[in-house]
């Protein structure tokens, strides 16, 4: 994946901080392997209303108004970018280089323009491994 997209999702992320949409969501829950990062970055809007467990390494951890924005390699070896709010209590410290298991929540946002923006993916918790 291009360092460019990665920072126009990581942007666009940034962006949706305030404009998060609570939709009606199933509350499934995928454990492991049933994520598929290939998959995931073809059509991010699949992922809308699962919840997923990531195993992933952080390759960076930016900071945005309180929120983050956590880049990480999953076992596929592609590079996704994570979105922690800023009033999100996770039961870890991330650090970069270090692995982890991600609980993520798969949600759509919209832009400050009302432009859509969808298969944000969520971390609602994170534990070192």
């Amino acid at each position: 994946m291009p360092m460019s997209v990665i920072v126009w999702v990581a942007a666009a992320v940034v962006v949706v901080i305030g404009f998060m949409t609570m939709r009606g969501e199933k509350d499934s829950e995928d454990v492991g392997g049933n994520f598929s990062a290939t998959q995931y970055l073809k059509r991010g809007s699949a992922a809308v209303g699962n919840t997923y467990r990531i195993n992933a390494n952080v390759m960076e951890v930016n900071s945005h108004g309180g929120s983050r924005i956590i880049e990480v390699m999953t076992p596929e070896h592609k590079r996704i970018g994570l979105f922690v709010p800023a009033d999100a209590r996770l039961n870890a410290n991330v650090r970069k280089g270090m692995d982890y298991v991600f609980t993520v929540k798969g949600r759509n946002g919209k832009m400050e323009d009302g432009t859509p923006v969808k298969g944000i993916l969520v971390v609602t918790q994170a534990e070192a491994k």
